[in-house]
């Protein structure tokens, strides 16, 4: 069928786009790194000057929050993170409430099956239990 063995068809061409994209990779990386920083963390001092200055994160903390507002934001932070634990304590008993009455209830059947095995014979029946 084939003038060739199988495993021998493709090797070389994927040895040969792996170091091609290896290459591609460095060389990207290498183009990017003369550039210079793009993104700079707020504080640092940018070499850049070609870039406009950038900043990493969420962004800027608004400077217009007064005291009131600052503790008015602080209060509800701390409410919504005291409500979520609630809910957590809350749900964290429901699964283990239900994970309890599962055992419950095979403890239940495995007694039963244990009652069952051990009872005797019934005195009408003479012949032996199959084996």
């Amino acid at each position: 069928m084939y003038p060739y063995h199988f495993r021998y068809a493709r090797g070389p061409r994927r040895l040969f786009w792996f170091v091609l994209g290896g290459a591609a990779t460095a060389w990207w990386f290498r183009a990017q790194e003369r550039k210079g920083p793009r993104f700079t963390i707020e504080g640092t001092p940018t070499n850049a000057d070609s870039y406009p200055e950038r900043h990493w994160g969420w962004g800027r903390r608004d400077q217009s929050l007064d005291g009131a507002k600052w503790e008015a934001e602080r209060e509800r932070i701390q409410r919504l993170r005291h409500e979520a634990s609630e809910t957590m304590i809350d749900v964290t008993e429901a699964s283990l409430d239900s994970v309890l009455s599962a055992v419950d209830v095979l403890k239940r059947k495995l007694a039963e099956q244990r009652s069952g095995t051990r009872q005797p014979p019934a005195k009408g029946n003479d012949s032996p239990p199959p084996a």
